[in-house]
């Protein structure tokens, strides 16, 4: 009976459960979930039923594997006809603009955002520019964006000479923050 096993936590919603077993779902050796069963009846499963179970979370495992290289798969594709289409916008056109623009749009088919820019180093003025964005909303938004310079010891990217990930821009130090800003 679950109720005197100790460690077991009474679910207020589930003060039926008299008996469960629960197996650990794995992925890379790492548990990542449970199959859990339950009943009703006080020491109603047995090992069998418990090494049963181990298989389904076995199974369980190897399906959330293949299920995740499908999606990377599909992520691949995505990216690789991103990329194939970015090529394309290069070798078609002689209008920087019309580049950065299936840039952006290309970016925005691989990576889930609400909005994205290029900006290029100005070496001369000491700046990088915005040049191109995809969206910023209303229009306003997206023409002070391209108006935004950033002096070349701000952007982090440009410090670390790496891809930086800012979870949340406004706890950044030296974060500058603009009206337009604020979604």
């Amino acid at each position: 009976d679950v109720r005197n096993t100790e460690g077991w936590v009474q679910n207020p919603d589930a003060v039926w459960i008299r008996a469960n077993v629960t197996a650990p779902i794995f992925h890379d050796d790492v548990i990542v979930g449970f199959i859990t069963v339950d009943s009703q009846y006080p020491d109603f499963f047995s090992e069998i039923q418990a090494a049963q179970l181990a298989e389904f979370a076995n199974h369980a495992g190897i399906a959330l594997r293949n299920a995740q290289l499908f999606a990377d798969e599909r992520q691949q594709r995505i990216l690789a006809e991103a990329l194939a289409n970015t090529a394309e916008a290069i070798n078609s056109s002689l209008d920087p603009m019309v580049v950065m623009t299936r840039i952006l749009e290309n970016v925005g088919r691989v990576i889930q955002t609400d909005a994205a820019n290029i900006m290029l180093i100005d070496r001369a003025r000491g700046v990088a520019r915005v040049i191109a964005t995809q969206g910023y909303e209303p229009a306003e938004h997206a023409e002070k964006m391209r108006t935004l310079e950033l002096p070349l010891d701000m952007p982090l990217a440009l410090q670390r000479m790496e891809p930086v990930v800012v979870p949340y821009v406004s706890r950044l130090d030296g974060w500058i923050a603009a009206p337009e800003g604020d979604w």
